[in-house]
């Protein structure tokens, strides 16, 4: 069965467990309800060192905006809010009221995800990695169910949520892994922005609840879109040590614009060669080996 095209429209007449049951009848062809099945599957694993440095955009109202340039801003404003503050809605891989940390390796393609407008002010804030991470991925052209899976994480339909949320509990959640990586629906590989230019990567990273914690603010700045999607910076936020936990330094373009100017540009390039940095490194195969096999019990 070709699965091209199967997750570009939900169908409300096959439903949820009725696309699940396409994945698992893939994966267990001849299974009856007193059979004991076994099947196995190929996935990639990424690994990123502690340290790396991801990108992650919050879209502000104006109020919220002028708020946050005047210094009333914590470290929590960078990060999805809690279930018992803030109803969170599902998303790709979250349930309602489930927390996902949802971050990119390029800033642009964080910026796209969001939806970020022309007049709109947003936060870009780069998280880093406290400890290594691994993540699986899903890669078309390895098995009919990988290539079933791949399809569905990149349908553009936001009613496939619940599917997506469904297989990846049920099929796709191993111990050891700290979430998935996938690539960007709204920014195509190999796209060039007239502003940004070349986009040198399209992935996206879900990391699960449980480790947001192990994860920190490292920089950000609060933009405004302007026309060609330039990001016209009016604030840059900082934390300070460690000892004075959720607390952020401010430094404001209109208050001292050449300071802004040129920590801005120091930030921005240190940024840049501790990518390169943790690249070369990943490359020469200096990271953490995980060395736990997968394994999945499912109950039918």
């Amino acid at each position: 069965m070709s699965v091209e095209g199967i997750f570009k429209k939900f169908d409300d007449d096959i439903g949820v467990d009725g696309y699940y049951r396409m994945f698992r009848s893939k994966l267990f062809p001849n299974s009856t309800q007193d059979s004991f099945d076994g099947a196995a599957y190929q996935l990639q694993s990424q690994i990123f060192r502690k340290g790396s440095s991801f990108s992650r955009v919050r879209r502000l109202s104006v109020d919220q905006a002028s708020k946050f340039v005047s210094g009333e801003i914590a470290i929590g404003d960078f990060y999805p809010p809690k279930s018992h503050k803030v109803e969170i809605p599902q998303g790709r891989f979250n349930e309602a009221n489930r927390r996902v940390l949802y971050v990119a390796q390029h800033p642009f393609v964080a910026i796209a995800e969001c939806d970020v407008k022309v007049g709109e002010y947003f936060l870009l804030g780069y998280l880093k990695l406290s400890v290594e991470m691994r993540f699986f991925r899903v890669v078309p052209g390895v098995n009919e169910f990988t290539d079933m899976v791949y399809e569905l994480l990149m349908s553009p339909d936001k009613k496939f949520y619940p599917v997506i949320n469904k297989v990846s509990d049920e099929l796709l959640r191993f111990q050891g892994f700290h979430g998935v990586v996938y690539d960007s629906v709204k920014v195509s590989q190999g796209h060039e922005d007239p502003t940004w230019g070349a986009i040198s990567s399209t992935e996206n990273i879900a990391i699960s609840g449980e480790y947001i914690k192990k994860t920190e603010l490292d920089v950000a700045w609060l933009s405004y879109c302007g026309d060609g999607f330039i990001p016209y910076q009016h604030s840059m936020f900082r934390p300070l040590s460690n000892k004075k936990k959720n607390k952020i330094s401010c430094l404001n373009f209109w208050s001292n614009k050449s300071l802004f100017i040129a920590e801005s540009t120091r930030e921005q390039k240190r940024q840049n060669l501790d990518f390169q940095r943790n690249k070369r490194l990943l490359d020469r195969g200096y990271y953490t080996d995980f060395n736990e096999s997968p394994i999945k019990i499912l109950i039918k």
